[in-house]
């Protein structure tokens, strides 16, 4: 499931962020597990869903679930018998 968080564009007073929120809420807890790629993409958005003009940026953070990485286990190796006994026993 992807997290959303939407940034808003501020005046330029000084050192200060471009864009920031400062009434961030979750729906449900969101946790970002170690050693686990994500993706994330910044959205610019200049209009909402409605059609009022904005100057905003989205940020969609997601757990990459599609891996290049392929597992290989290891094969076994079979021993190659081609003894005397085993070549006299063929029936022709």
């Amino acid at each position: 499931m992807a997290t959303w968080l939407n940034l808003f564009k501020q005046d330029q007073d000084g050192n200060k962020p471009l864009y920031s929120n400062n009434k961030v809420t979750f729906e449900q807890e969101v946790v970002l597990k170690a050693d686990t790629p994500y993706q994330v993409a910044l959205w610019k958005k200049t209009e909402t869903s409605t059609g009022k003009q904005v100057d905003m940026v989205s940020i969609k953070i997601e757990e990459n679930t599609f891996t290049t990485e392929v597992k290989v286990e290891p094969v076994k190796q079979v021993e190659n018998v081609s003894t005397q006994k085993h070549r006299d026993d063929i029936p022709f």
